[in-house]
């Protein structure tokens, strides 16, 4: 709906938080690489909450300003996978009802967690008993810059757990966007993560599970007549707080992508060399494998739209 300058516009149903400065279009694509940054790989996999949204947005002399507030359920599990598996860098998202596995688990927690995570579940009785929530403000300064502030809180009980051993998971984190419009098809846009999930019971010593968590990229792209290039930095790390999963599940990493595509018509060609550099020690005692790993990638993908 718009009026005089205003607009306002809702939206309800299984949606991805408007976080991503990396995807476009209601099919949530990435628009300059295959594959999204740390951020937003996480984003896609584990929060993407049943929600009602309502945006508004307004123009204030050659300022334009818009706020975002939803509520949410469906989510209370949203940092299982960041805390057991680590950061990830990959396309795939989640979808309804679908479970994600998880890799060997720590020896105090191995039988108080299933080998497994729904994404999309609410832990505790009922629909929407704690219902979450997450909130967006975006600037467009008369100048070409667009500078976004988010809140995500999904407000489960750390305690509650389902007769699978699903635990809730309060996972709270904020993110800063700018994008930059450099000119002459040149663009850098710029995410930062910072969050905090909790789970399990609270003692002497502390809750179980206390993970916080951090995460950005710098992304500079150039767009020619029928196609582009793009170049991104990653930088992730997590620190592990709980009683009784420690530092030793700790993981510090980067990343570097590169990418180009290009158009003919209605399919778009692109082709990416990404490589993944993270450190996690408990790699060696649960996996048999070094604490540092390292992976090179290089792919290609065609795209096609009608």
């Amino acid at each position: 709906m718009r009026a005089s300058g205003h607009r306002i516009s809702v939206r309800a149903g299984l949606l991805w938080p408007p976080i991503s400065l990396e995807h476009q279009g209601a099919d949530w694509h990435v628009a300059d690489t295959i594959t999204p940054s740390a951020i937003n790989s996480w984003i896609g996999e584990e929060v993407r909450p049943l929600a009602l949204e309502l945006t508004g947005s307004t123009t204030a002399g050659d300022h334009q300003l818009s706020a975002t507030g939803a509520i949410l359920a469906a989510n209370d599990t949203a940092g299982t996978l960041l805390s057991f598996r680590g950061w990830a860098l990959h396309d795939r998202t989640t979808l309804a009802f679908r479970r994600q596995p998880l890799p060997p688990l720590p020896e105090p927690i191995e039988y108080d967690q299933p080998r497994f995570t729904h994404p999309l579940l609410d832990v505790e009785p009922g629909f929407a008993h704690r219902p979450g929530y997450y909130a967006k403000l975006s600037w467009q300064p008369p100048v070409p810059v667009r500078i976004e502030l988010f809140r995500y809180d999904n407000r489960a009980d750390p305690e509650a757990v389902n007769d699978d051993l699903e635990w809730g998971w309060r996972t709270q984190f904020d993110n800063l966007g700018i994008a930059a419009d450099l000119g002459g098809g040149n663009q850098l846009k710029l995410q930062a993560l910072t969050g905090r999930t909790r789970m399990g019971d609270s003692d002497a010593t502390g809750i179980w599970i206390d993970n916080r968590f951090r995460a950005a990229f710098v992304l500079a792209s150039h767009r020619f007549t029928n196609g582009g290039i793009a170049a991104r930095i990653d930088a992730f790390d997590s620190r592990q707080h709980g009683s009784l999963v420690d530092a030793e599940s700790n993981e510090t990493g980067w990343a570097a992508t590169l990418a180009g595509h290009r158009e003919f018509g209605p399919v778009t060609a692109f082709v990416e060399l990404l490589h993944v550099s993270s450190k996690r020690e408990d790699r060696h005692e649960h996996l048999g494998l070094a604490a540092r790993q390292r992976q090179t990638s290089l792919q290609a993908q065609l795209r096609a739209h009608w």
